[in-house]
């Protein structure tokens, strides 16, 4: 009869890590630092982020530049509404689309 292989009948005791007892807390779990996930490992925000976030910003501006000039054209080649309004909504609109291509950015 062929004899058990020792390394699978015995259970790996390194491989459970056990945290120390000043680690634990009342709950049961290791402390918790705020950048860790649940495995305990501390992760990185990936550096590709932030270009990606700003052609993001990039495209959401451009197309929010695009509905104003549309939207400009449109009432000023239609005339209605009040003379003050016709006059102010250009440089209502840069604003916006100045305001709105910062935070993109930022």
């Amino acid at each position: 009869m062929p004899q058990p292989d020792s390394a699978l009948s015995q259970p790996d005791v390194e491989a459970a890590a056990v945290p120390a007892p000043d680690q634990v807390r009342a709950g049961g779990s290791a402390p918790d630092d705020g950048d860790t996930l649940a495995d305990g490992a501390v992760r990185h925000l990936d550096p590709r982020i932030i270009p990606l976030d700003r052609v993001m910003g990039w495209v959401f501006t451009a197309v929010v530049v695009f509905v104003l000039l549309i939207t400009n054209v449109v009432l000023l080649v239609a005339g209605r509404g009040p003379r003050w309004l016709l006059v102010l909504l250009p440089f209502g609109s840069v604003a916006v689309s100045v305001a709105v291509g910062w935070f993109s950015y930022v």
